[in-house]
């Protein structure tokens, strides 16, 4: 089980702030929130747990699931975005290692196997008449590209908003200063994309 700290909001006037590495600039994440629980928001963030859609593999998949499950000190409030991030990644996983299976098989029948369990029968007809190429020899290098994107948009939705809804009420910001800008400003700001 995974311990779960208590970080609602403090009224004291505790603030604290932990050095981190947001897009590979340096940036200041603080707020009324022990060190160690500031480090677990930024560990399990969308940047941290990121997996590039067009070159996803199992083992890099795995090892997010692992980072989030196995970080410590997650404020509940975030217990919501954690889950549905574990959910979607889980999802992702099962596809991963599926589309292998099947390319190695030169059948779609293993990554339909794989996916089934985690749509609507309504989600995996449609999923099916996309993925019967899987395998062939006709199938060309962007097809899976499509069917990845594809069944990325039938699984549970990124779940990111949550992330930055959830810091901007415990009072946790990023605030970054990116060499290419010039300029200080606040990352958490309501910018899609900003964790």
């Amino acid at each position: 089980m995974i311990k779960i700290a208590n970080a609602a909001p403090s009224p004291s006037p505790l603030h604290n702030e932990v050095m981190v590495t947001l897009f590979g600039q340096p940036c200041l994440l603080a707020g009324p929130l022990d060190k160690d629980v500031l480090k677990a928001i930024h560990t399990i963030s969308p940047e941290q747990t990121f997996i590039d859609p067009s070159t996803p593999s199992a083992d890099s998949i795995h090892k997010v699931i692992e980072k989030i499950r196995n970080t410590k000190n997650t404020p509940s409030w975030l217990e919501n975005y954690r889950v549905r991030r574990l959910k979607r990644l889980e999802a992702l996983f099962a596809f991963t290692n599926g589309l292998s299976s099947a390319k190695a098989a030169k059948k779609s029948e293993p990554l339909l196997n794989a996916v089934k369990p985690l749509l609507s029968e309504r989600l995996f007809k449609k999923f099916l008449a996309l993925a019967s190429e899987v395998g062939t020899k006709k199938s060309d290098p962007n097809f899976e590209i499509k069917l990845m994107d594809s069944f990325s948009e039938m699984i549970e939705p990124d779940p990111e908003e949550d992330f930055h809804r959830s810091i901007r009420r415990m009072n946790v910001r990023y605030s970054c200063e990116f060499a290419d800008e010039g300029d200080s400003h606040d990352e958490s700001s309501d910018e899609p994309g900003a964790p």
